[in-house]
């Protein structure tokens, strides 16, 4: 079982479906994708589709939350509830990356912590997990909502 793949990543583009075909035949049974942002979440429901031995996440990265927006949420929320979609994540709140002096800007975090929070509830709403970077703040995020 591989548990944490990113078979969505655009460095799979050339051979993606021949090695996807492949994996069986090497002695994976089953593969849960995670995916990173919002082109990865769309790519998840398309592989699981295709392959019934996969299973996939829909959720976006920290530092890939500029690229949520009401639209984009909307459709994070519904692809959540697609068939062998078993967790939320990639999400949380990450500060390695990000070298910026505004990572932990007040107005920045609180939006993180108001997309996490949401990801969380609803990872409890459909009783799937969640995979999520931690920091500190995270745990004060994952409390707030009940799930721990």
């Amino acid at each position: 079982i591989d548990t944490h793949a990113h078979y969505d990543d655009k460095a799979f583009d050339a051979d993606r479906e021949e090695l996807l075909e492949r994996l069986p035949e090497e002695g994976i049974k089953y593969v849960v994708n995670v995916a990173a942002n919002m082109e990865g979440s769309r790519k998840n429901v398309e592989i699981i589709n295709k392959y019934d031995y996969f299973y996939g996440t829909v959720g976006v990265h920290p530092s890939d939350t500029e690229e949520l927006n009401e639209t984009t949420f909307k459709e994070l929320e519904k692809l959540s509830k697609k068939d062998r979609i078993v967790a939320i994540g990639e999400i949380g709140l990450d500060y390695y990356w990000d070298k910026e002096s505004t990572a932990r800007d007040p107005l920045r975090c609180f939006f993180g912590s108001a997309v996490f929070s949401s990801c969380i509830e609803w990872s409890i709403e459909r009783r799937a997990a969640a995979g999520y970077y931690k920091e500190d703040d995270c745990v004060g995020v994952t409390e707030s909502t009940g799930s721990i």
